[in-house]
């Protein structure tokens, strides 16, 4: 703990003090700076101020009781800082010497007047003394008995002198030794000291190993050739194209914005099959494992963590449930009706769900409980008899679908139906059929070739584990803070940093939980994963604080000192480490707590797996008897990547900037980077001179709607802002819609309906046609011959001519003639065709002949 001194500047904070002595003319001449500026000497005018008895000047060994004959304040010259000249009677020895400045003060004790030397006022107590020497330029191994003070000597007790300082011997002088910048190894180090030692001590020739002298020779020549290789280490980890390390390679890269990544695991859907519900279970005690060589087991047996335990964990491949992905929360439910669920056909004789089929009927054959479907959960459409040969196991594998349900309802109270859809995402890659008729002479109509299979659970690939508890954190130092005097001290003890490795390997990477549709599950992005790893840090005993847990971070740059966050780096081996903040970007773990990581391990592409692969659950804590169930995965496991190898990285790392734009510049700038936003269809942007600065108005059309919502706007202004040029101002706008006036004249075929052709226009022509939201965008003109080609294609239309083409309100500008209506840059054209809300676009049909 650092001393506590006493206030004397009154609390404000300004203190003076000696910052260094200077020794001039021989010795007899002192130049002392100062912190602040240099004291007042005392005059007529200033009588309280510094005097020579006030400076004195201790130590000395031979010399002693320097006096000071006066003080003087010299003018300084450009670029000098100013001092106070001491001037003294005589020079002191080799010893140290000490100079400080005190005044007399009353004897707080005593009330008879006396006095004592004390502070000088207006001075920290701990910087009121300077420490010097008079004789600093001679050696404390050369002979000076002749020397004058600040002057050098050559004189040498080893070697003699040159007569200068009244020895008769002859010097021997010894030049700098040669630097060899060849020396970078042991022996050449060993054979470079040996080589100096002839040079300097000629009279010592023993070379034996087991000589003092050859030892220390070749102890050195060790720690050189290790300094040399530690060197030359960090000059090649030092640049990207030299760095071997991967830790090297990957901060090298994130400097130029290239995240080098370590892969991420593989996913997959696993239906569970049983005759009767079990449940609910909680996820995060299941796994999900292939098959296991050592093992015997029958169909449907359920595994627990005991019978892995004995088995080497390289054998099989360990699945689990991807939580955040499970619509039901944290528990799991298996339903027996939900095994294998039959898709109604309405008694078609060939029927099937075409391709891009987004709803289904299927049907519950256990009521009132029903087959347990609700929106958020996922099924997987799968073929099981082939429709040409009527045979399962002709059944094609590859017609095999998951989707995740958007929508569940029973359209009849009277029939066990449910109705099913999902998102567009999701659609149906492939004609799936549920009935067909088998070729002639056979003509045997066959059913059930398609079923539905619940109890889909989301999975991945990867096994939890834990290590063992770290020792305490350590402590580097105690720094103690202590203000004036009866101030209670502050102590705190500073923290080692710590970099603790993980026992196992590979650690699994994975990137979003994959609440979408289940098209996108398994599509992570590898340079956006985080590593599966949690890292909780308890208090040493008896502390009233509480564990705190810890989690990763792709970087902690912007982090702040309250944040608990860590960094993962994977070495050439593959161990991972852990990086902590240190106090200032990130949290630091305090001194004397202990930290335990639980995390996965399987990553990378041992977790693509083929279909049919995953065979038994597993329960991680306690048991399930009395019920089989029946796992298996439908799809393969997709996904998992191999981390990036460091020549990639080494090679694209540098042209990482030019691929992806981070800098709005130009309009077109701001428009590609305001349409990266996930709710943004496409937007566009104009630079605008106000008459002192540029403002970038960036023009948003939203996806999938015609309305931008300002919620919207905000989020894209606050997106585009880390963007932004300087001295550019931003504004997010919703697009402005040009509503449209249009008129048609159709001639209808004689043998067709204008009833018919009028409804088939009005759907063609309307908002969920070739005017669809999503279909227009900004400045995309509206064509003539495009109008003509739509109408042109419905059948039982013989002839048409646009009649009106124009803005709506607005007098037409020639844009028949022209054959297209221009559109502006930041206008999106609109024809709602709407007659609740004829401001939105408005559309005519003049219709003539047919029947």
């Amino acid at each position: 703990m650092s001393d506590c001194w006493d206030c004397g500047d009154g609390g404000t904070g300004r203190w003076n003090g000696v910052d260094d002595v200077e020794v001039y003319d021989g010795g007899t001449r002192l130049c002392v700076h100062f912190i602040g500026e240099v004291p007042a000497l005392a005059d007529a005018e200033q009588p309280d101020g510094l005097t020579p008895q006030e400076v004195q000047i201790s130590g000395g060994v031979r010399i002693r009781d320097i006096r000071v004959l006066r003080l003087e304040t010299p003018t300084p010259e450009e670029g000098e800082e100013p001092c106070l000249e001491v001037f003294v009677d005589r020079c002191g020895d080799f010893s140290e010497y000490e100079l400080c400045l005190r005044k007399r003060r009353p004897v707080a004790e005593r009330d008879d007047g006396a006095t004592e030397w004390g502070p000088y006022p207006g001075f920290d107590p701990r910087y009121g003394c300077g420490r010097f020497g008079f004789r600093l330029d001679c050696e404390p191994d050369v002979d000076c008995a002749t020397c004058g003070c600040g002057s050098g000597c050559p004189c040498q007790r080893a070697g003699g002198c040159d007569g200068s300082c009244g020895c008769s011997a002859a010097v021997v002088e010894v030049g700098a030794p040669p630097v060899d910048y060849l020396a970078k190894d042991y022996e050449s180090f060993r054979r470079l000291m040996f080589d100096r030692l002839a040079q300097t001590l000629p009279e010592w020739t023993e070379r034996h190993e087991a000589d003092l002298g050859v030892v220390m020779v070749e102890l050195m020549a060790y720690a050189a050739d290790d300094l040399s290789y530690y060197e030359d280490a960090v000059a090649t980890e030092a640049y990207l194209g030299t760095a071997r390390r991967r830790v090297s390679v990957k901060r090298h890269a994130r400097l130029v914005g290239y995240d080098l990544h370590e892969g991420v695991n593989a996913r997959t859907w696993v239906s569970v099959e049983t005759a009767d519900d079990v449940g609910p279970l909680d996820a995060a005690e299941l796994a999900f494992v292939t098959a296991v060589p050592g093992l015997r087991l029958q169909p449907g047996a359920v595994l627990g963590a005991d019978d892995l335990r004995a088995q080497p964990t390289a054998s099989y491949e360990q699945f689990e449930i991807v939580a955040g992905a499970l619509a039901s929360g944290p528990t799991v439910r298996f339903r027996g009706a939900n095994s294998s669920i039959e898709i109604f056909t309405w008694e078609g004789k060939e029927c099937s769900l075409p391709v891009g089929a987004t709803r289904a009927t299927l049907v519950d054959s256990t009521p009132p409980d029903g087959i347990g479907l609700a929106p958020g959960d996922v099924v997987i459409f799968e073929e099981i008899v082939s429709p040409l040969t009527g045979a399962p196991a002709d059944a094609d594998p590859r017609h095999r679908h998951a989707v995740r349900l958007t929508r569940v309802r029973r359209p009849y109270d009277d029939q066990a139906l449910v109705e099913v859809e999902w998102a567009r995402e999701d659609a149906l890659p492939f004609v799936l059929c549920l009935t067909a008729e088998l070729p002639a002479p056979d003509c045997r109509r066959i059913t059930g070739l398609s079923v539905v299979r619940g109890n889909v659970l989301p999975v991945d690939h990867g096994r939890t584990t834990d290590d063992p508890p770290w020792d305490p954190i350590g402590i580097t130092e105690t720094v103690a803070d202590c203000g004036c005097v009866g101030s209670i001290p502050e102590v705190i003890d500073v923290a080692e940093a710590i970099s603790p490795a993980l026992a196992g390997s590979p650690l699994t990477f994975s990137s979003g939980a994959g609440v979408g549709p289940a098209s996108g599950f398994a599509a992570q992005d590898p340079r956006g994963a985080l590593p599966a790893v949690a890292v909780t840090l308890r208090p040493p005993d008896g502390s009233p604080d509480a564990p705190t847990l810890w989690t990763p971070r792709r970087h902690l740059l912007d982090s702040d000192d309250s944040d608990r966050g860590f960094v993962v780096e994977i070495d050439d081996d593959g161990v991972a480490r852990l990086r902590f903040g240190d106090g200032i970007l990130g949290a630091k773990p305090a001194a004397g707590w202990r930290g335990s990581a639980r995390y996965r391990l399987g990553n990378g592409p041992g977790g693509n797996v083929g279909a049919e692969s995953i065979r038994h659950l597993v329960m991680l804590s306690g048991s399930l008897t009395g019920t089989a169930l029946t796992v298996r995965n439908p799809l393969p496991g997709t996904g998992g990547v191999a981390p990036e190898p460091v020549e990639e990285a080494r090679l694209l790392a540098p042209y990482a900037f030019r691929a992806e734009r981070r800098r709005a510049v130009t309009a077109a700038d701001y428009a590609e980077l305001a349409g990266r936003h996930p709710g943004v269809q496409r937007a566009a942007a104009e630079l605008s001179w106000t008459g002192s600065w540029y403002e970038a108005r960036v023009g948003i059309d939203p996806a999938g709607t015609e309305t931008a919502d300002p919620s919207l706007l905000s989020e894209i202004a606050a997106y585009l802002e880390r963007y932004r040029r300087m001295g550019h101002d931003l504004a997010v706008v919703p697009a402005r819609s040009v509503p449209l006036d249009i008129e048609l004249s159709v001639c209808v075929e004689p043998h067709h309906l204008r009833g018919d052709v009028r409804e088939r226009l009005i759907e063609v022509f309307g908002p969920h046609g070739s005017f669809d939201p999503d279909r227009l965008t900004f400045g995309m003109p509206v064509r003539v011959s495009r109008l003509l080609s739509d109408a042109q294609a419905i059948p039982g239309v013989e002839s048409v001519v646009v009649t009106r083409l124009q803005r709506l309100f607005e007098p037409p500008a020639g844009e028949i003639d022209a054959g297209l209506l221009p559109i502006g840059p930041m206008e999106i054209a609109r024809l709602d065709a709407d007659p609740s809300l004829p401001e939105n676009g408005r559309i005519a049909f003049t219709i003539g002949g047919g029947r």
